[in-house]
């Protein structure tokens, strides 16, 4: 997971928000860490990151 939430900074909100079916404002919470997602959205993030 600390992969993923490492990698997260280089897509959008857009993008994560796309991911995760989450709302921009808490893809911006998580990609500026202040939040830590809840374990669901974890394969979702780590898939993303790891088509980059």
């Amino acid at each position: 997971m600390a992969k993923a939430l490492g990698g997260i900074g280089a897509f959008s909100l857009s993008e994560i928000a796309e991911a995760t079916g989450l709302s921009l404002a808490a893809c911006s919470r998580f990609r500026a860490g202040v939040r830590v997602p809840h374990p669901r959205h974890w394969e979702a993030l780590s898939a993303l990151v790891e088509e980059r």
